[in-house]
């Protein structure tokens, strides 16, 4: 396997960072809630991301309690700032949750939502260069926030942005 480089791996973790209890799509929605006419909508988009975080990250991870890669390569390169995981590696709660915004985000605004999926994908690149999932475990919680993202406009999307 290729080992990254210093830089790419501190990118990462501030990536990684950033999306740890799903404070990137928080933040994001907040801004919704700041800025936006519909203030109402986005706090359903805060609860809903809320949601598929507890979800995701409790009894999903507990059902599947697959062990993280061996990350000996790069941890003397990931900043001391930037905790460990302590869950299944399977899903990617991080890129579950990026999915998940992605999908309501793009049902809000396309420009938004284009935005919202470079950020998806980085992020998801940043939990395998930094060992902290497999490849799978990225490409699976992606496909599950999504999933979950379209459930929720299918029962909720007169409550969310759009």
């Amino acid at each position: 396997m290729v080992i990254p480089s210093q830089g790419l791996v501190t990118a990462a973790a501030a990536l990684s960072a950033a999306g740890r209890y799903s404070m990137l799509w928080l933040a994001a929605a907040g801004l919704g809630v700041a800025l936006g006419s519909d203030r109402s909508s986005f706090v359903v988009f805060v609860l809903a991301v809320l949601a598929e975080w507890v979800l995701t990250n409790g009894p999903v991870k507990l059902l599947f309690r697959r062990d993280r890669p061996d990350n000996s390569d790069v941890q003397a390169m990931v900043p001391t700032w930037l905790h460990p995981p302590r869950s299944s590696s399977f899903p990617s709660g991080h890129s579950s949750a990026a999915a998940f915004a992605t999908v309501i985000w793009w049902a809000y605004s396309p420009v938004a939502g284009v935005a919202a999926a470079l950020a998806a994908l980085l992020m998801g690149l940043s939990r395998i260069v930094l060992r902290a999932h497999h490849p799978t475990d990225v490409v699976a919680g992606l496909l599950w926030g999504a999933a979950l993202a379209g459930l929720s406009l299918a029962v909720f999307g007169g409550s969310l942005p759009s």
